[in-house]
């Protein structure tokens, strides 16, 4: 078994990403903490999270089974060379939708409900009290702001477009 780092890994994850998803911008990231380190996957738009986990989810050395507590570290087997590795623990991605991709998914969704809501979907500005470590987190100071409309079944229109956003390419 092959032991690497979790900046090894990392650079495993980018080149396959590369790989499969050629016109998607990733930000993929290494973390070493103690007891363990990870890698993480942000983008924005670009193929559905089910897709890039996947693609990532080769790369991870450990699973954890939160009903007893345990974690096992079991390596992976490294796609490109066969190779058995054990690298960065866990491999986990996250990816955001930009204004214009959540507008179009809540009008699409809004429009299958019949409902007239020009304006469900808008971009705010971060009022200046908020502190720097949420400016920083909200990334330039605005963030995208959904309207609270019921549609049906005591579901939102935030949670609709969650839910339709999941297994869908952009």
């Amino acid at each position: 078994m092959k032991y690497e780092s979790a900046s090894e890994t990392a650079k495993k994850v980018r080149k396959a990403l590369k790989a499969n998803f050629p016109g998607t911008k990733f930000s993929v990231c290494s973390k070493n903490y103690a007891g363990g380190c990870s890698v993480s996957v942000s983008y924005t738009d670009g193929p559905a999270i089910e897709k890039v986990n996947a693609i990532i989810g080769q790369y991870e050395s450990t699973s954890f089974d939160g009903m007893i507590d345990l974690a096992t570290t079991h390596g992976y087997t490294d796609p490109e060379t066969g190779e058995h590795c054990n690298g960065a623990d866990y491999v986990t991605a996250h990816r955001d939708l930009s204004l214009e991709a959540t507008k179009a998914l809540a009008d699409k969704i809004l429009n299958d409900y019949g409902i007239d809501e020009p304006e469900a979907v808008t971009m705010k500005e971060m009022p200046p009290t908020y502190s720097r470590r949420m400016r920083k987190m909200t990334k330039g100071h605005r963030w995208v702001d959904i309207k609270h409309i019921s549609i049906s079944a005591g579901l939102d229109l935030s949670t609709m477009i969650h839910r339709e956003s999941v297994t869908r390419d952009f």
